[in-house]
């Protein structure tokens, strides 16, 4: 399973590396520079934490992009359950750096009212490597806590407007820890500036 990871990641870092094509809609678009990124949103799915399980939770992202490429640190927050025992609470917790790398990029209509000519809309398909550490707990039981790797591909579409952006996304994660695999719907909202 890792290999298959390791594999990816190389992948995507030679796609990073590469001279990025320029679309034919990027005037206006502040691409140049280096941008925060901040973002929100929901995980559902099954979270595997040794002998805990969870199905639902939040998470927050914030770092920064240039180009076609975001790195970011991110956050995230699962109440568990016992897997033999749904009376044992416990919490589960993930931070994990990301590589964000878009493999596509283009104007998409804009479903909002435009405020103006310098507004543009744009889709966005990505691929998301990461690394991160996992702690799981429980009463009267010592903490779980162990490194992981995931993958990620998800679509967003963003509002672009001089001097800021913002949007939403979804994507599907598949992470790998020891023994246990955790697949995730996550979704929610970015902005930028």
């Amino acid at each position: 399973m890792r290999a298959w990871l390791v594999i990816v990641m190389a992948s995507v870092a030679r796609v990073a590396v590469a001279d990025p094509v320029e679309l034919p809609d990027r005037a206006g678009l502040p691409d140049d520079a280096l941008h925060l990124v901040g973002g929100f949103g929901f995980d559902l799915g099954r979270i595997a934490a040794g002998p805990m399980i969870g199905y639902a939770g939040v998470h927050g992202v914030f770092g920064v992009r240039r180009k076609r490429v975001a790195v970011l640190e991110e956050l995230a927050l699962v109440p568990t359950e016992a897997r033999a025992d749904d009376e044992i609470i416990g919490g589960f917790a993930r931070g994990a750096l990301e590589a964000r790398v878009s493999l596509w990029q283009g104007r998409v209509p804009e479903r909002r009212r435009l405020r103006g000519p310098e507004v543009l809309a744009r889709g966005d398909v990505w691929i998301e490597p990461a690394i991160g550490y996992e702690l799981a707990s429980r009463p009267n039981a010592p903490v779980l806590g162990r490194a992981d790797a995931s993958l990620a591909i998800g679509y967003q579409e963003t509002r672009h407007e001089p001097g800021s952006w913002n949007g939403t996304y979804a994507a599907v994660r598949v992470t790998a820890s020891g023994d246990d695999l955790s697949v995730l719907f996550t979704s929610g909202v970015v902005f930028g500036n």
